[in-house]
């Protein structure tokens, strides 16, 4: 079975917003190494659904939106973004039954790479790696350590990119507008929080070192 390809992430956020974070806007959408995020989405706030190819239905109860209109065009090439932003690092989603989530993403030809507990808070984590147009993103399933039954579905949470100089990338943006960089849970890596409420942004958002 050909696994399912992640080409775009919606968020219901002003483009605007985006821009301030260092990104580069185009149409409304911040191309990262091939895949969209498609901004202005219809919503209250988040991220508000995924493309996925060539799936159209739900996952889960997470929502499969259409792609930008330039999908073909996301391959031309990426503009450069004044953060240095390159790549979707990865995207976290909420669940109340892991194992039941991870069952439907597993359907789309993507498996569970590795486990972990949450270094800070009382969570399980599991990892799958999802084929994007230029390479790859990790989802991050995020669920209690102790679950119980519960029939909520599941839900779309926060955003990391990867940047080619993180440092370069917080001093841009400055101390109002982003935390100090500070290691990540990946090994070799670093990790720098966005202040996405001072800069109209929406969803949980993180930028990254590239990976070692």
């Amino acid at each position: 079975m050909q696994p399912t390809t992640l080409t775009a992430v919606h968020v219901a956020d002003d483009p605007l917003a985006w821009q301030r974070a260092g990104f580069t806007v185009a149409a409304g959408v911040v191309h990262l190494g091939g895949l969209a995020v498609v901004l202005g989405a219809e919503g209250e706030a988040g991220v508000t659904g995924w493309s996925l190819d060539p799936v159209t239905d739900h996952v889960d109860g997470l929502p499969v939106l259409p792609p930008p209109a330039s999908g073909d065009d996301l391959l031309a090439g990426q503009p450069a973004h004044a953060n240095t932003a390159t790549v979707l690092d990865h995207l976290v989603i909420g669940t109340p039954a892991p194992d039941r989530t991870t069952a439907a993403l597993e359907g789309l030809g993507w498996s569970v790479s590795r486990s972990a507990a949450h270094p800070t808070l009382d969570r399980a984590m599991r990892f799958l790696v999802v084929p994007t147009p230029d390479g790859r993103t990790v989802l991050e399933v995020m669920a209690p350590s102790a679950p119980r039954p519960d029939d909520r579905p599941a839900r779309f949470w926060g955003l990391a990119v990867t940047v080619a100089d993180l440092d370069a990338a917080v001093a841009l943006l400055g101390p109002d507008h982003i935390g100090r960089a500070k290691d990540a849970v990946q090994p070799g890596r670093r990790i720098a929080t966005v202040r996405g409420e001072r800069l109209g942004i929406s969803v949980p958002l993180a930028l990254m070192s590239p990976r070692p």
